[in-house]
């Protein structure tokens, strides 16, 4: 090995001749390497002095940088420096630096924020924060849950897609929409969202496109998430997803007034007063499970939210029916074997082959056997739902399922094909009350839907709906509703 002078001085010296030779590296770098090609390219110069009449910004350092502008600030939400680069010339960067002081100065911080947020990370804050909001009463937890569904798919798409350049939230745009878009056309989803039904393939993408709308509006709104800038623009704002065709208005509804009247002559004892109820009232397939003894008032029927068992319609409405001619004979009837608890009980009940723990019970002691089951600590919305549920079946209450399966065992009978669902029955009603000429907030009502918000919606009074209900059922629902009498006028019914 052939030594320099230096390095045979070195080692006669008593010098490491490694460590000479990284130094003497070092300080050729230093003098002729990174600082001197790129540091002049790459180094910061805060600008101080403006051209005259311009007033520099009072929060924000503006600094020159090569080819761009660098604003930097204290913000007092990040409690710490942030920063923005600015493509243009100084006009666009001051302009930027006035925006963000008149922010600073009026809301306390600047609406932007420092951070990147991953996808998955900002569905689970959105879905932690619907949480929260029905553990307030807010929202129902049965909103979280198919919020949180939506969102799954979302989710599903950063693991299965390539998003490439998109990996944070904030980088989202267009391109990245359009992309989820076109994801789920092809997204293979169970039927109704149950677990072990046969996939298919997604019917309609309208729902999680406006889930993950709603989610970036909560992130970039100051008072919600505050995740994303205030000028962030949500690239799910525009209407994107598979459109399905629109549904002829004038064909007639997938169960007629022929088919009702054949399905209350099929049913048995214990099916008739509940699908008279779903029939002549119009109610969503999970109303009945909620109606108690007391609902029935003075010759109505009330459809009540019920926030003291944290029970809710949906739409948050209250709604109630005349119980008139033959529905409210057979209804008046079926109460009348009840002392108290629910109006309607679960076929095993009823029949007296199972006893329940909580029977024939006022809404006032239900009330109280809800609370102490609570408890007195505070208890969140999933837990307050299993507490509800459960309390409910003790009563011997129906469910969703119960009721659907008593649907399905008589719509086989009859042969009805399979576009012949439940909710044909509120289809029905629906437009029997339209074409007997019942006006629209008058349906409206009945139907537990938004008046609206017209100044016409409060000087309207609906003091005429027994009149029109009853020429309603009479005229439309003649079908069914002489089925019906003939059933009760031979005392086929026992109730």
């Amino acid at each position: 090995m052939n030594l320099s002078v230096q390095q045979t001085a070195n080692a006669l010296s008593g010098v490491d001749p490694t460590k000479s030779i990284l130094r003497d590296f070092c300080n050729k770098a230093t003098s002729n390497g990174w600082s001197e090609r790129y540091g002049k390219k790459h180094r910061f110069r805060r600008i101080l002095n403006f051209p005259a009449g311009v007033r520099a910004p009072q929060k924000v350092r503006v600094y020159e940088r090569s080819d761009h502008y660098l604003l930097q600030w204290w913000d007092s939400a990040a409690k710490r420096n942030l920063a923005m680069r600015v493509d243009g010339d100084l006009l666009d960067a001051l302009a930027r630096a006035r925006t963000i002081d008149e922010r600073i100065a009026n809301q306390g911080n600047s609406g932007i924020t420092g951070q990147r947020i991953r996808h998955t990370d900002l569905a689970a804050r959105f879905c932690e924060d619907l949480k929260r909001r029905a553990d307030a009463g807010d929202i129902a937890l049965s909103t979280v849950n198919r919020y949180r569904a939506a969102i799954q798919h979302y989710v599903d798409f950063q693991t299965a897609g390539d998003i490439g350049h998109t990996a944070y939230a904030n980088q989202a745009n267009r391109e990245f929409a359009q992309d989820f878009a076109a994801f789920l056309t092809q997204r293979q989803v169970c039927g109704n969202g149950r677990a072990g039904a046969q996939r298919r393939t997604m019917r309609s993408s309208h729902f999680v496109l406006d889930a993950v709308r709603a989610m970036y509006e909560w992130a970039i709104d100051p008072d919600g998430g505050k995740l994303l800038p205030q000028d962030f623009r949500n690239p799910f704002r525009r209407a994107l997803g598979s459109r399905r065709p629109a549904a002829d208005m004038t064909a007639a509804p997938d169960i007629t007034a022929t088919m009702a009247a054949n399905f209350l002559a099929a049913a048995d004892d214990f099916q008739l007063p509940l699908f008279c109820a779903l029939l002549f009232f119009g109610l969503r397939a999970a109303e009945p499970c909620m109606l108690l003894f007391e609902d029935i008032k003075d010759c109505w029927l009330h459809v009540d939210c019920k926030p003291e068992l944290d029970f809710e319609t949906k739409g948050h409405r209250n709604k109630r029916f005349p119980l008139v001619e033959t529905v409210g004979e057979l209804i008046s009837k079926h109460a009348k074997q009840r002392r108290g608890g629910m109006l309607f009980l679960r076929r095993d009940v009823a029949g007296g082959r199972t006893n329940v723990a909580i029977a024939d019970v006022n809404h006032e002691t239900l009330v109280g056997e809800y609370r102490r089951r609570l408890g007195n600590g505070g208890a969140d919305s999933r837990k307050r739902a299993e507490v509800r549920d459960t309390l409910f079946r003790d009563c011997g209450a129906l469910n969703y399922d119960a009721i659907e399966t008593e649907f399905k065992t008589v719509a086989r009978r009859l042969n009805w094909p399979k576009t012949a669902t439940l909710k044909d029955l509120r289809h029905l009603f629906c437009t029997a009350m339209s074409n007997s000429g019942m006006p629209e907030g008058y349906r409206r009502f009945l139907m537990g839907h938004a008046p609206g918000r017209e100044a016409i919606v409060a000087y309207t009074h609906l003091n005429k709906l027994t009149e029109f209900y009853t020429r309603a059922i009479e005229t439309e629902l003649a079908e069914p509703l002489n089925v019906l009498r003939n059933r009760l006028q031979n005392s086929e019914v026992r109730v």
